[in-house]
Formats: C-alpha cells, structure tokens, sequence
C-alpha cells in the first residue's frame, strides 16, 4: 500500500512540474506532509477519507501579475506528449528558474543567484544529455564558461539539426548574459554588491529565455512560443497571438488519516 501511495504522490508532483515547465508558469508544488493523500473510494458503500479544509496552489505567470494557462489543442497536445513520455521531467534549470522567479521580490540577491545557477545547470545538464563523452569534464566545473559554452560549444551538438539557425541568431541574449548577469552575480558572490530588484527581473526574464532556446534545441519546439517578447524580436520570430487566460487552481487537502478510516482495498 505504501508502494502505491508514494508512485500515486510522484506521478501527482511530476504532472505539476511538467505543467509548470511547459506553461511558463512559477509556484511551489505543497508539501506532502502538508497537503495530505487523497484517498478516494469507488464503491458505492464503505469508508472513505474525509477532507476538512482546502489548499490551493498559487500560480504566478512571469510575465504578469496573476497566473494565466494557455490550454488550447496545441498546449493540450504538447503536454499530452510530455506526460506520457516517463522519461521527461522538469529539467532541472527550470526548477531552479522557479526558484528564481518566487525570490525576486522578497530576496533579489537570492533570486540573481539562483537564476545564474539555472542557467548553468541547464547547459550543463544539455551537454551531459547530448555528449555524455564530457559529462565528468562539464559537470566537475565548479563554474563553467556558460557564455562561450552557449556561443560555440552547443551549436556544434547540434550543426545538422535546423535548428541551429535559430539558436545563431540568439546571440545577443546569451552576450548580455556573459557580459551583464554573471558579472553582477559575481560582484554579488565577491563584494556582497546590493542589486535592483527591476534589473534582476530583467534578467531572470533573459535566463528564462535562454533555458527556453536550449529546450527548443534540444527538441521542444513548443519552448518558442515560451519566449519573452524582447527574444521573439532577437531571433525574428513572429509574435504568437495571446491566448491564455487566468486560472485558479484549488486542491482538497487534509490530514493523514488513521488506517481505520481509509478505504477497504
């Protein structure tokens, strides 16, 4: 039984992760300690877990002061085609990204931290996956040369693919990060430097952008459309039309219950 709790819990935490990823969207996944288990029954007679309270997750789109989905057939099948597959998950940049994103407005320093930090996992994590040859080099860097591995190392994983062309014209995204963001983090790392809470958003939006394009590289092509508007006009790509809309998500959740109130299996 405990088997089957913890799969139902880890396929529950997953699907939040990829919905997460795959609308551009930040929030905390509840704790399961906090949320409970959702015991639920089929019969028409018998126990069942009675649920006390409600929980919700709040979900902030970062582009925008609420959350909004976009859940329209192309967002439908994207996600279909990201849950069904039990290889993929959230990639770990954009866990760290999410991060990112919840800090900015009560810890800047933290929250420029922690997006430099996704960046650099996620390109170590594209190496990793596509020349598993360097995979001890790249990860035994404490703190690789993420701008150049950008500019020239991940381009030439991929020079067969099309999709090269796009990730090319990128460049003035992953110069500004190479020459702006690691520099201020560093300064952040060395001296303690204070930041502006604008400017780090700004960049949290640009490693946000960057995470996308190595997505799309690595075979995503939903991630473009995942773009922020400034990165759209860089790699000269046409505005999508916007069509989410503001959702609000809400979980029964409760206490674990005793043995004796949970359904008969």
């Amino acid at each position: 039984m405990d088997d089957a709790i913890d799969q139902v819990w880890e396929d529950f935490t997953r699907l939040w992760r990829i919905l997460r990823w795959e609308q551009k969207s930040a929030f905390r996944i509840p704790d399961r300690k906090l949320l409970g288990f959702p015991y639920w029954r089929t019969a028409t007679e018998g126990l069942f877990h009675a649920i006390p309270r409600r929980s919700s997750i709040t979900i902030a789109h970062p582009d925008r002061e609420t959350g909004w989905f976009g859940w329209q057939e192309a967002e439908k099948l994207n996600f279909s085609k990201l849950w069904t597959n039990p290889s993929i998950d959230e990639p770990i940049g954009h866990e760290l990204q999410n991060e990112a994103e919840l800090l900015v407005e009560r810890a800047p320093r933290s929250a420029l931290l922690m997006a430099t930090a996704a960046v650099e996992a996620g390109v170590k994590e594209h190496i990793s996956r596509f020349a598993p040859i360097a995979d001890w080099l790249i990860q035994e860097m404490p703190s690789p040369p993420v701008g150049k591995l950008l500019k020239k190392c991940l381009p030439v994983l991929h020079q067969d693919s099309p999709k090269v062309q796009i990730w090319n014209q990128a460049t003035a995204i992953f110069n500004k990060f190479e020459n702006v963001v690691v520099p201020e983090r560093n300064k952040l790392s060395h001296a303690g430097k204070s930041v502006n809470a604008e400017d780090v958003r700004d960049y949290i939006r640009l490693s946000r952008d960057i995470l996308y394009l190595i997505d799309y590289l690595a075979g995503h092509d939903w991630a473009l459309e995942n773009l922020s508007g400034e990165a759209v006009k860089i790699v000269g790509l046409p505005t999508p039309p916007e069509h989410r809309r503001e959702v609000q998500i809400a979980l029964h959740a409760g206490p674990h219950v005793g043995a004796q109130q949970r359904p008969q299996i």
